[in-house]
């Protein structure tokens, strides 16, 4: 998983584990348009493939994912 954009317009990156209810809102996930100005876009790397969203299009049960992710997340590429 990675994010990038924000104010700063940093990426970060981290591996995370995610339980059944997790996987499959990531995988109908669908793309999204282009983020807000200066927000955040996810990227999420699945097993059936990539899928590139915005913040503003993430569905709330996302949401212990995101907070995992922030505590986890490092700079990468």
């Amino acid at each position: 998983m990675t994010r990038k954009g924000g104010l700063a317009g940093l990426t970060l990156a981290a591996d995370l584990d995610v339980d059944d209810r997790i996987a499959r809102a990531l995988e109908q996930l669908a793309p999204g348009g282009p983020p807000h100005p200066d927000g955040f876009e996810y990227r999420f790397e699945l097993p059936s493939g990539s899928v590139t969203v915005p913040e503003q299009d993430l569905p709330r049960e996302l949401d212990p994912l995101l907070d995992e992710f922030q505590a986890k997340a490092k700079p990468g590429a």
